[in-house]
């Protein structure tokens, strides 16, 4: 179906296309960040995100992405009582119950636009309602991500971990690349988290992330 294929096609461009893999300097990207003049200017970015703009440059995929921890307004998103109104509709997949859990996720990513766990579950409810230029703009925001992730590092060492914004993005990462962690993150200096794998035919024991500038820890509170 069309989630696997993009699956599929995200996997190959992972693991095929060669990236810079540089850190990213983030006392420049708040400098860029809130400088109106700038093509780097965060409420633009974060504009054309939300449009699913595909034409946006590696370096303002950069700014969008790690400029997220310089965003104030998105410290702290406490969302228990939306995943629990998503809940209550889940199990039934007429259109109505389907459109309420719309509705609730995008409550959610209004406030945390980079959460991949709900862009997901979104793409499951358009693919439903067979709303297919939406389901475009979800898969071109993954693109955004995983561009600006794949270019801080491969994460096989902790110098060269993923450096990422939120932890849900460890889980799609791998369940991506079809691999299968063997158990809860290690964390590592304060800073990184080791995700042990099984075994695999990529040889890759384990993943690296920075989660340095995670902008905060989702507290499942109402």
């Amino acid at each position: 179906d069309m989630i696997k294929q993009y699956a599929l096609a995200f996997f190959i461009l992972f693991t095929t296309v060669v990236f810079s893999q540089q850190k990213p300097n983030y006392e420049l990207i708040e400098k860029n960040i809130k400088d109106e003049n700038s093509e780097y200017y965060y409420t633009s970015l974060l504009e054309r995100y939300r449009k699913g703009d595909k034409s946006m440059t590696l370096k303002q995929c950069e700014h969008l992405y790690y400029g997220f921890a310089f965003q104030d307004n998105f410290k702290n998103f406490r969302y228990k009582s939306l995943t629990d109104s998503i809940a209550k509709y889940e199990d039934k997949l007429d259109p109505k119950n389907i459109l309420k859990q719309l509705e609730f996720r995008n409550q959610i990513l209004e406030k945390s636009p980079f959460d991949v766990n709900h862009i997901w579950g979104k793409i499951n409810n358009l693919d439903l309602l067979k709303r297919q230029n939406e389901i475009n703009i979800c898969f071109n925001q993954l693109d955004i991500m995983q561009n600006a992730v794949r270019n801080s590092g491969d994460g096989l060492t902790k110098e060269t971990a993923y450096c990422i914004n939120n932890v849900q993005f460890e889980w799609f990462l791998i369940n991506l690349l079809d691999l299968k962690a063997t158990k809860n993150p290690e964390t590592i200096d304060e800073i990184y988290e080791y995700v042990l794998l099984e075994k695999n035919d990529k040889n890759i024991n384990g993943l690296y992330f920075n989660v340095e500038k995670v902008q905060y820890t989702i507290e499942y509170q109402n």
